[in-house]
């Protein structure tokens, strides 16, 4: 035996309405899914570019705080040596005061180079006694711990002297 379904035409025509209202409601489910995946694939690429740019100005950063680090370092290690050459203020004095007091009569001194370390004094005197005296004046103080004679020219007027002295430490 077989069995068919009578519809009458009626129903036949209301179940067909439905099959179409449910065909337009799956096709427009099926549109809405697709707009919002074409939707989420473009959210997710501006969200993959604002990543890749934050991550861009993050190393830039990063480079930019790494040299500012390493420039921050070099300043340091400069002040740090540049500190350790100044002279006190008590010391400057007293080399003052002992320049002062230098029995140069006839000479002069042409230049004077002082650091935290040593004190160089170029000079010229008419008469080798002169320098004696000078010298002798600069052995006598209790500034220095090494007084060395870099240079002693006699000239045909002058005689030409550079003395290193290095400071008590």
């Amino acid at each position: 035996m077989s069995s068919t379904i009578n519809l009458l035409p009626w129903r036949e025509k209301a179940h067909k309405q439905k099959a179409i209202h449910f065909l337009y409601q799956l096709l427009l489910v099926l549109i809405l899914l697709i707009v919002s995946y074409v939707a989420l694939l473009d959210f997710k690429e501006g969200i993959q570019q604002k990543n890749y740019q934050i991550q861009t100005n993050l190393s830039q950063l990063q480079q930019q705080l790494q040299q500012g680090q390493s420039s921050l370092h070099s300043l340091r290690q400069n002040y740090i040596s540049a500190e350790k050459e100044l002279v006190s203020s008590k010391t400057l004095q007293q080399v003052f005061q002992l320049l002062i007091a230098l029995p140069l009569q006839q000479g002069e001194l042409t230049s004077l180079s002082l650091d935290a370390k040593k004190l160089l004094l170029t000079g010229a005197v008419e008469h080798q006694q002169e320098f004696e005296q000078v010298h002798q004046a600069l052995n006598q103080s209790n500034l220095f711990s090494k007084i060395s004679l870099l240079q002693f020219q006699p000239e045909q007027q002058q005689i030409v002297f550079e003395i290193e002295l290095l400071f008590e430490n």
